[in-house]
Parts: structure tokens; C-alpha cells; sequence
């Protein structure tokens, strides 16, 4: 049975090229649905459940930081791949101090030894 698989992203050229991309596997991975938008995002994935969820990093309606924490309340053990073109300046802002707010934090990690 091959993997399930949901793309989001506001960026209509940016689903086209992974479709593209994972149409080489289709025997191995099917896109279940898209989204332009994080909440869209949401709703596609609480509905087909799917193995993972390729998402931009910033959306409209609900980043993909959000996206990712709502989804992790709900089918927890699918597999979240964050992906952007912006700069570096978001991820600086709002990435990087996430994991320190709340040791529960699904981007949270223990230190190394």
C-alpha cells in the first residue's frame, strides 16, 4: 500500500512541482490532497489521515508551525515535513525560540550530552 501524502502550500507552482516530483513513485506514494492555506491544510489532514504532510513554513490562516502543532493533537503519528523559500528572518524570529517555550513542544528535542 503506498504512502499517503498531503501538500500544502499557498504557492499553486509549488504543489505542481511535488506532484511532479513524487508522480516518478506513484507506486510507492499518492498525493490524498491539497491545501492553499494552513487551515485547509487542517481539515484535509484530520480527514484522510495521511502518513505525512509536506506544508510550507509560512502560510495564510495558520502557519505551518501551527499547522503542525494542531496536527499532532489529532493523528500524532503522522509525519510532518516543514519546507520554505522564505528567508532565514522567520525562522530566527519564531522557529528558534519555540522549542524553549514549552518542553511538550512537538519541535522540542533534548540537549546533547
Amino acid at each position: 500500500m503506498p504512502l499517503t501524502i498531503v501538500v500544502a502550500d499557498d504557492d499553486m507552482d509549488y504543489r505542481l512541482i511535488v506532484r511532479y516530483l513524487l508522480a516518478s513513485v506513484s507506486d510507492t506514494m499518492t498525493i490524498v490532497g491539497e491545501a492553499a492555506d494552513g487551515e485547509e491544510a487542517l481539515a484535509v489532514a484530520l480527514r484522510e489521515r495521511p502518513d505525512i504532510v509536506i506544508t510550507d513554513l509560512v502560510m495564510p490562516r495558520l502557519n505551518g508551525i501551527e499547522l503542525t502543532r494542531r496536527i499532532r493533537q489529532e493523528p500524532p503519528q503522522t509525519t510532518i515535513i516543514l519546507m520554505s523559500s522564505d528567508d532565514m528572518s522567520y525562522r530566527e524570529g519564531r522557529c528558534a525560540r519555540s522549542p524553549h517555550e514549552d518542553a511538550r513542544d512537538p519541535f522540542a528535542q533534548a540537549p546533547d550530552p
